[in-house]
């Protein structure tokens, strides 16, 4: 429900399941650009507040907090993320369109023909030619996505395969959510240092 929230991006003027799993409503993989968490945050709290009016004080109080160390957070990541800008990828899924749209990354294609679709032979061997024509950086993937096919590219065309963190463990302690954004741009860094 985060994506009824927050500007939503790939919004499908139709859907047709020939295209893949493609989402109706739009891409909803909204908690990899950190402006869109500001905005959640607001809503959190003023649902808490709702449902628990008595603590009203302390959500407040912890939404003020957050939103200060994560403005803070935003600006040092502002500053790391400009040299990104610009710089070419392929994905294997649409999971990083909100982090490249914050961050500027031009996301030349995708490892799946169309969303949720693996990848076929003669879609590969045509990637492989986009991905060396375009001058292609780094090939993005999810933990949860199949390696071979990303592995494959990378093993063919020299570019980096990175395997960027996707979210955090339920488990997370205090502090995560942070840190998922900072190895994020780290990965990142030391992919275009490389390239």
């Amino acid at each position: 429900m985060a994506a009824d929230h927050v500007p939503v991006l790939e919004k499908p003027a139709i859907v047709d399941r020939s295209l893949g799993d493609v989402h109706p409503g739009g891409n909803p993989h909204v908690h990899l650009d950190p402006r869109n968490l500001l905005t959640l945050a607001d809503e959190l709290a003023q649902r808490l507040i709702e449902l628990d009016p008595l603590n009203s004080k302390y959500y407040r109080t912890r939404l003020g907090s957050f939103k200060k160390n994560w403005k803070a957070a935003m600006d040092r990541w502002r500053i790391r993320i400009r040299k990104l800008s610009g710089l070419q990828i392929v994905v294997h899924h649409k999971s990083f369109t909100y982090l490249n749209n914050w961050i500027g990354l031009n996301e030349i294609d995708t490892l799946e023909v169309k969303p949720g679709i693996p990848p076929t032979a003669s879609h590969l061997n045509d990637l492989l030619k986009t991905a060396l024509s375009r001058n292609v950086k780094v090939i993005l993937r999810a933990p949860y996505d199949p390696a071979d096919a990303s592995e494959w590219l990378s093993s063919k065309t020299g570019i980096p395969e990175l395997v960027l963190p996707y979210t955090v463990k339920k488990t997370a302690a205090p502090g995560a959510l942070s840190l998922l954004f900072d190895k994020t741009i780290a990965l990142l860094e030391k992919a275009h240092a490389g390239s």
